[in-house]
């Protein structure tokens, strides 16, 4: 039997639910019988066949609240992929994370590539 690594606080992460839903969040705490998530979104599809990335819970205040989605209803979840993730953390922040911009020298002192 595989065990699978529990996601450490702050990790984004995509969830596919058993309503067909795609949801990206950052965990807050990887429990028994949930995660518990702050900021998530859902895919949708745009007017020129992107996707693009709308809150997934429109009456609740996401940057504070921390949301209990139950394992049970989920079919599928890894970790984001980085560009996704980049993506993500600049909807949800406002921030572009470094690791995104071309051209600029990262901390070791080399530009990126």
């Amino acid at each position: 039997m595989l065990a699978n690594k529990a996601y450490a606080p702050g990790d984004i992460v995509t969830f596919k639910l058993n309503t067909s839903e795609e949801v990206i969040a950052r965990v807050a705490e990887d429990a028994m019988l949930e995660f518990k998530i702050t900021k998530p979104v859902t895919l949708v599809p745009t007017p020129n066949g992107s996707l693009g990335m709308v809150p997934a819970l429109f009456s609740v205040e996401l940057n504070t609240t921390i949301i209990s989605l139950q394992k049970s209803a989920v079919i599928m979840h890894a970790t984001t992929r980085k560009d996704v993730a980049d993506e993500y953390i600049k909807g949800t922040t406002g921030i572009k994370p470094v690791s995104s911009l071309i051209g600029v020298d990262n901390a070791k002192g080399g530009p990126q590539r």
